[in-house]
């Protein structure tokens, strides 16, 4: 029979994945089923949730034919963080059977769930016989890096920002005419050596950071929105 994990009334089904061609297209998690030879079962004894560990060895693809899995990591603490739910014709597991890195998140099963595995020299030496294969493993790659990358694609542009609209030296060694001053610039004028405008200061500062405020937080969601879009 089939590898089987079972606790807390969830079991887990492991089988070999023979036909990636076909599991990677269209199909129904009948046809899936299908698709599937039995490996052999693992003592009756055993028992574990985790489908997947992170920083794992493990290199295989896993394609879920029945059921659904759950990808979680967990903070410093030990709560677990819940990313996405993969249900029946999802597959997991590829970065890591491309680039032979380990794992980079753990997978749990969400309910009782049969899973096709799939050896990574197996997968590779698939998505290099079939352009159709590839073509949909690089579009799936790149729906899980981009959003990845994101976080930091919006947090340097914020940084930019700042920068950009708190620059002084360049603005006081180029520009000249009082008219097209800066902010900073501008704002140094109500400095002098007579007088300090302290009421204008305020009134200005708190005028010249609201730009920055409001970018930080209509950004602020975009900047934690792709943590979890990664899994090896």
């Amino acid at each position: 029979g089939p590898i089987c994990y079972e606790r807390g009334g969830t079991a887990v089904t492991v089988t070999d994945a023979n036909d990636a061609p076909k599991i990677m297209g269209s199909r129904t998690p009948e046809q899936l089923q299908s698709d599937a030879t039995p490996q052999p079962a693992i003592p009756e004894e055993a028992t574990e949730l985790r489908v997947m560990e992170e920083d794992s060895d493990d290199r295989d693809v896993y394609f879920v034919v029945a059921g659904a899995v759950q990808i979680v990591n967990f903070s410093m603490t030990g709560r677990e963080i819940a990313f996405a739910q993969l249900d029946a014709g999802s597959y997991f597991g590829e970065l890591s059977a491309i680039d032979g890195n380990p794992r980079s998140a753990t997978v749990l099963a969400a309910t009782d769930c049969q899973l096709a595995a799939m050896p990574a020299s197996i997968f590779t030496n698939l998505v290099v016989a079939h352009p159709e294969m590839a073509s949909h493993v690089l579009r799936r790659l790149a729906a899980i890096v981009i959003p990845v990358m994101m976080p930091g694609i919006i947090a340097t542009a914020v940084f930019v920002m700042i920068l950009s609209w708190n620059e002084f030296i360049y603005a006081l060694l180029f520009i000249q005419s009082p008219s097209k001053f800066t902010l900073p610039t501008f704002i140094a004028t109500l400095i002098t050596e007579d007088e300090t405008f302290w009421g204008k200061l305020s009134a200005i500062g708190f005028l010249a950071s609201l730009p920055i405020l409001l970018l930080v937080g209509f950004v602020q969601k975009g900047l934690t929105r792709g943590f979890g879009g990664g899994l090896k």
